[in-house]
């Protein structure tokens, strides 16, 4: 026999041996609750990015991003929704987590709605059962466990806290408890109360005229920001240019001729770039834990006399700023803290370190603890009267008082990105009882809050 033939003998050798291992089980079949997945009923029990698998009823992920579905399916044509879960592009995975109360009037009616003996009926709603505040991210960001119910809730310490839930909230706090001093209270010196809904829902004001322009503009919207800009002096790349994407929940309100646009941060994401090398390898990125957003704290800015709700008009609004991680007598003109200035930090996002806390990962992973001061103006083109967009112009200014390990404190220096059109926003009409967690659904599956390089009003 040739070696030829003895090769062919071999190769069909092979094929028997493969063939029969695939068809042949070895070994006693592993439960799959027994390698610590957590069990489930629907997906709600599953926590935010997961859901319930119901062939194994445990815990699972598909997807983290869009590109772990196109990899999955092989195409384009899908989205990672918040549960994990691979989904056609523009459309709404409903199981997701629900961030609306449900109504009840003993436990059985939320182990029926549910499907879960995880709930408990407490203040005529049903809430998820907990130990500890981990046992509620179940529910989405923003709940906390209430230790002496035994059941998650809306925890505050002052109304900014309950916005992220809805602009229909506020925070009650016990009787007698000063709001204004409560809200600057140090980390531990704070009194907390709950979320509770408002009777007659958001409060739209008095000084409300629908014959007035102003009037149109009223609602709540869904804001999706793009601020591009270049941050020099950075260890190991000396610059690197950045996009921080902000996702926003704003409430509009009518005084007369005038709209109060309320903005309430969600969701924040730096995003390296390079125009001019796309392919450039990333050595470290910024990660803005949720905490961040969760405590920031919301603005406010008004526009006199906007222009009627009608496809192509326009307007500009004055400068909304916003300071975090610090105290100023004059938040514009005074100058950041730095490290040796203790006196003028605060711990905003209540961590129990200096200033805000911000992660980096990369060739060296660490933390830094900062301070910073942005200016933001919006130029508004109306696309229709559901759809906003527009270019933006900000500032931004960091002080990083300091850092662990130490190699990754240094002095930012920030300017806006040299093409405009990197920055812009665009914004969308919600309904009036979103919460940030909706926002965050809505803006995975709707191409108008689609995340995009450049300013395109086109997305719709």
């Amino acid at each position: 026999m040739s070696w030829i033939g003895s090769l062919r003998v071999f190769l069909i050798f092979l094929t028997v041996v493969f063939a029969v291992s695939c068809e042949t089980m070895d070994g006693n079949f592993v439960d799959p609750l027994s390698l610590g997945y957590q069990s489930c009923q629907i997906d709600n029990d599953c926590g935010t990015g997961r859901f319930c698998d119901e062939s194994t009823k445990t815990c699972s992920i598909e997807c983290t991003t869009p590109k772990d579905c196109n990899y999955k399916y092989n195409s384009n044509s899908y989205s990672c929704s918040p549960c994990g879960r691979c989904i056609p592009e523009g459309k709404i995975d409903n199981n997701c987590i629900l961030t609306k109360d449900i109504k009840c009037t003993s436990r059985l009616d939320c182990e029926n709605y549910y499907k879960s003996k995880k709930y408990e009926c407490v203040d005529g709603a049903c809430w998820a059962e907990c130990a500890v505040d981990s046992d509620c991210r179940r529910m989405g960001n923003g709940f906390f466990c209430n230790t002496q119910k035994g059941v998650c809730y809306r925890k505050c310490f002052r109304d900014n806290d309950c916005y992220f839930h809805g602009w229909q909230y506020y925070c009650d706090l016990p009787a007698g408890v000063d709001k204004e001093k409560n809200e600057n209270a140090p980390v531990g010196e704070e009194i907390f109360g709950e979320c509770k809904a408002r009777v007659g829902g958001i409060d739209w004001g008095k000084e409300r005229d629908k014959g007035m322009a102003a009037a149109d503009y009223e609602g709540v919207w869904g804001f999706l920001l793009s601020a591009a800009m270049t941050i020099k002096n950075v260890p190991f790349v000396n610059t690197q240019n950045v996009v921080l994407k902000s996702l926003l929940i704003v409430k509009i309100t009518q005084r007369y001729n005038i709209i109060d646009i309320h903005k309430r941060w969600c969701n924040l994401e730096f995003i390296n770039f390079d125009d001019e090398n796309p392919e450039k390898e990333e050595l470290a990125k910024i990660v803005l834990p949720e905490r961040y957003a969760f405590y920031m704290p919301s603005a406010k800015i008004s526009v006199q006399d906007p222009p009627p709700l009608k496809t192509g008009d326009s307007f500009s609004t004055d400068r909304i700023r916003i300071l975090f991680g610090a105290r100023l007598q004059n938040i514009d003109s005074d100058k950041l803290p730095n490290k040796a200035d203790p006196v003028r930090q605060f711990d905003d996002d209540r961590d129990g370190l200096p200033g805000v806390t911000v992660y980096v990962n990369g060739v060296i992973n660490g933390e830094m603890y900062t301070v910073q001061r942005f200016w933001t103006t919006l130029d508004v083109v109306v696309t229709d009267k559901d759809h906003l967009s527009g270019l933006i112009d900000f500032g931004n200014e960091l002080s990083i008082i300091d850092a662990n390990p130490a190699i990754l404190y240094y002095e930012p220096a920030i300017e806006k990105y040299k093409n405009p059109n990197r920055s812009y926003f665009k914004a969308i009409r919600i309904p009036v009882d979103s919460s940030c967690n909706d926002l965050i659904n809505i803006s995975r599956t709707d191409n108008w809050l689609k995340y995009e390089d450049f300013y395109n009003t086109e997305g719709k």
